[in-house]
């Protein structure tokens, strides 16, 4: 466990809810990455969360990081595409155990406009 100056708690695990502590799934947190961190929300009270600018900046460095690293080895062509597809898949399939979201405390409008 690793603690941080606000006082929270850095655990690998799937986040829940922060209002009825629903636990999310891998697959919900994998959509809101994919378009544009969309907001996630929970499908047990409806509560919006928004994914904190902590988890954007880690997803985009994580994978800056890496590339630039793996662009320094003197590999052959066909093997640094490999490299870097790995590399790229790994860091969005963990994503989820690292993502840490808020929730937004804006309501969310269901139904028809008019």
């Amino acid at each position: 466990m690793l603690r941080f100056p606000k006082r929270e708690v850095f655990l690998l695990g799937i986040q829940r809810c922060e209002t009825c502590k629903c636990q999310f799934t891998w697959k919900e947190i994998q959509k809101t990455i994919r378009w544009n961190y969309k907001p996630l929300v929970c499908k047990k009270c409806r509560a919006e969360h928004q994914i904190t600018i902590k988890s954007k900046l880690l997803f985009s460095l994580s994978i800056a990081v890496l590339l630039f690293i793996f662009s320094l080895a003197n590999l052959p062509f066909n093997l640094r595409i490999a490299v870097i597809i790995i590399v790229f898949l790994s860091v969005l399939v963990s994503f989820p155990y690292f993502a840490k979201y808020k929730r937004n405390e804006k309501p969310i409008k269901i139904g028809k406009k008019g």
